[in-house]
């Protein structure tokens, strides 16, 4: 098994969605995480926030970070769910380097 890294992933999800919608969202990832026996430290939703630049017809969407420890094969996995899903607008996912751990 691959070794286990602490990653942060920030995703904006159209500023339409609703909160049902976005709860989806969030379990499918914790779905992700868990089948790659990795775990969600913390997540913080932002809220509705004004885009710094228009992305398609949106000028605002909702921000969500989630902070995550697991293997690279599970973000490999997030970030090919995530580049499908129509609610996403844009995602990324950064490593945290070892002396910005918590």
């Amino acid at each position: 098994m691959s070794e286990s890294r602490q990653y942060e992933l920030v995703y904006i999800v159209a500023p339409e969605t609703g909160e049902q919608e976005l709860t989806d969202l969030h379990a499918q990832i914790e779905g992700i995480v868990a089948r790659f026996e990795g775990r969600i430290d913390n997540t913080e939703q932002w809220g509705r926030r004004k885009l710094a630049y228009e992305i398609g017809r949106h000028r605002e969407g909702i921000y969500v970070l989630d902070l995550m420890t697991g293997p690279g094969d599970m973000v490999k996995e997030i970030d090919r769910r995530l580049k499908v899903i129509d609610h996403v607008i844009r995602h990324m996912v950064v490593r945290v380097d070892e002396e910005m751990r918590i």
